[in-house]
């Protein structure tokens, strides 16, 4: 196993090489780089991951914190088109308040090739291949731009997943529409991750060759057959949020009501849309301190810095509480049928992000609990009082990544699923809900500023367990 491990290894530093001749000239041209006619590196680590002056573009409704004006390029790029005069907001409400649009097509695009590694034993049963090759595993659009000065959006719908493909409902991925009012008031609706979920974000994170349990949370299964997965990564609803600085400190915050269903649903097959009349909420609230502004200021923003802009000397602290309402399948710890607003769950954490160099260290402890209610008298469990139970559980998570070049990033991160009442009494009477812990890691390369080639290895062990799950896998990623 690790010898084909090292021949893998290897194989990859010989494809590093060979990107060390790709022109370093070459740039992305998604539809922000388009725009501004910069490169991905302006507000990216490595693609999707933000750095400190992208986060502070986000936190601005997709625009430059001070000064957009002057680097919207007209060419090659193609500005902004502008629909109705600047002069009818002194007429307004009798006419309409002018916008404008991008002068170029706001799309781009994300593609996702892959060769997947299975070092997992097979001397049972199992048959399943050492490698397989993706040649298009993913391939989605980028979208996003603003409208005048109140207005953004921001998507990432999936044109096309290959094996081990979502839901074909789950396809939008991200996309919503936002009002820009300040840096202090911003209000967003439609499909979005929630900012509660940071710095473990799904869809801006580093590693990818598994979501981080902070977002994409174990299932509960007692008797056999599990509560759903709940998973922050996407979910249909609204969000205010917003910024201030105070000097080198700065403090943002985000609440939240949605829909709330994870990926999957036990009453109807390939289900994510809500299944109840409930909603869930959330708020989160973190403290910046040191680093670039939270919004950016002036003086950080009167040209786009192309090298070392990754370093951000701070701590960000971050808190936040989510509650929700999903159902409960059949089968659960005895249950004999769904019910549809079953179980009632809190999801509240502590995290630290810490930006010290060429480092960023994420650190986070994250408290689960579902209380499980309404289940069938005859079928439930007979330790329950008054017909509902709680399963209480514990995330811990630390993340390393780091600079060496521009071009070379390796990151690790290590999680722990600590359960603290899951493990009995079962339906049968065993003891199925151990947990466990696991460890990802990641070797990045940029070819240019567009393209990009990762080596990651994942391994995973059960407290209970005698062996490992290890997966692998290669990928090549590519933007235009």
């Amino acid at each position: 196993m690790y010898r084909k491990f090292m021949v893998i290894f290897l194989s990859f530093l010989f494809l590093a090489t060979l990107f060390l001749v790709i022109p370093e000239e070459s740039q992305a041209i998604p539809p922000f780089a388009r725009k501004y006619a910069t490169a991905c590196s302006t507000c990216h680590v490595v693609f999707p991951k933000l750095n400190a002056f992208g986060r502070a573009f986000r936190a601005n409704g997709y625009r430059i914190p001070v000064g957009e004006e002057m680097f919207i390029k007209d060419e090659p790029a193609g500005g902004q088109m502008s629909l109705g005069a600047k002069p009818w907001k002194k007429l307004f409400p009798n006419a309409i308040w002018p916008s404008d649009i991008a002068g170029t097509v706001p799309i781009g695009a994300f593609v996702d090739q892959r060769i997947n590694m299975n070092f997992n034993d097979r001397s049972g049963t199992s048959n399943s291949p050492r490698i397989t090759f993706e040649g298009i595993h993913e391939v989605e659009l980028l979208v996003g731009g603003t409208f005048g000065e109140r207005f953004s959006f921001f998507g990432d719908p999936i044109l096309w997943e290959g094996e081990g493909a979502s839901n074909p409902d789950h396809a939008i991925g991200r996309l919503f529409i936002a009002y820009n009012r300040s840096p202090l008031i911003n209000l967003r609706f439609g499909r979005l991750e929630p900012r509660a979920v940071e710095p473990f974000t799904n869809h801006r994170r580093w590693i990818r060759l598994n979501k981080p349990l902070w977002n994409d949370q174990p299932s509960i299964s007692p008797g056999g057959t599990a509560l759903h997965k709940f998973t922050f990564q996407t979910s249909e609803g609204f969000e205010l949020f917003g910024g201030k600085e105070f000097g080198r400190h700065g403090i943002q915050y985000a609440a939240g009501i949605l829909n709330g269903k994870g990926p999957t649903s036990s009453i109807t097959s390939g289900q994510t849309h809500e299944t109840n009349s409930d909603k869930d909420w959330y708020v989160t609230l973190s403290w910046k301190i040191g680093g670039m502004g939270v919004i950016g200021r002036e003086d950080e923003t009167e040209e786009l810095v192309q090298t070392q802009n990754w370093r951000d000397d701070s701590v960000k602290f971050r808190g936040f509480f989510y509650q929700g309402v999903t159902d409960v399948p059949a089968g659960f710890a005895g249950n004999a049928n769904v019910v549809a607003s079953g179980n009632h769950f809190i999801r509240t954490g502590l995290s630290a992000d810490i930006f010290y160099k060429d480092a960023n260290i994420m650190v986070g402890a994250q408290f689960m609990r579902d209380t499980a209610r309404d289940i069938d008298a005859a079928g439930g469990l007979p330790s329950w009082n008054d017909n509902k139970r709680d399963y209480d559980a514990m995330l811990y998570a630390f993340g390393l990544e780091y600079v060496v070049y521009p071009w070379l990033l390796p990151a690790v991160r290590y999680e722990i699923f600590d359960p603290s009442n899951y493990d009995g009494p079962t339906a049968d009477g065993g003891n199925k809900h151990t947990g466990f812990q696991q460890i990802t890691g990641n070797i990045s390369m940029l070819g240019a500023a567009n393209i990009k080639l990762m080596l990651e290895y994942s391994t995973r062990w059960d407290d209970a367990a005698d062996s490992n799950d290890q997966t692998g896998r290669l990928s090549f990623n590519w933007t235009f």
